[in-house]
């Protein structure tokens, strides 16, 4: 059984919801649910947003960790509005200076100290 089979149904039971009102609370199939947590399907991307919109968790979460009654979910505190930046460097570590066109470059340092 993978990940996100046996992940589904123990959260699923964490919030006390049989298949049934778990399917009518998500507006899903009940025979999809029990699929699901069987193993005998695999669901839909926009079902599978729905469920980590639901349990307040990542998809990687959802399908690659084991969660169980010892799990930390780790990464709440680590949900935040970082943007991930890429900065390229030359064969010394040295940062290299981004070369920004005119157009550009006249708002470029207006906003140059935003974090």
């Amino acid at each position: 059984m993978s990940n996100f089979a046996k992940n589904l149904k123990y959260l699923r039971k964490k919030k006390g919801h049989t298949q049934q009102s778990f399917s009518e609370l998500l507006d899903i199939k009940r025979s999809n649910i029990g699929a699901y947590e069987e193993d005998r399907a695999v669901p839909k991307f926009s079902v599978l947003k729905t469920l980590v919109d639901y349990f307040g968790i990542t998809l990687d979460e959802l399908i690659n960790e084991e969660i169980n009654d010892s799990w930390k979910d780790t990464t709440n505190a680590a949900r935040t509005n970082v943007r991930v930046l890429s900065i390229t460097v030359d064969a010394n570590n040295n940062e290299n200076i981004k070369l920004v066109s005119c157009l550009a470059s006249v708002r470029y340092l207006y906003g140059y100290n935003d974090q």
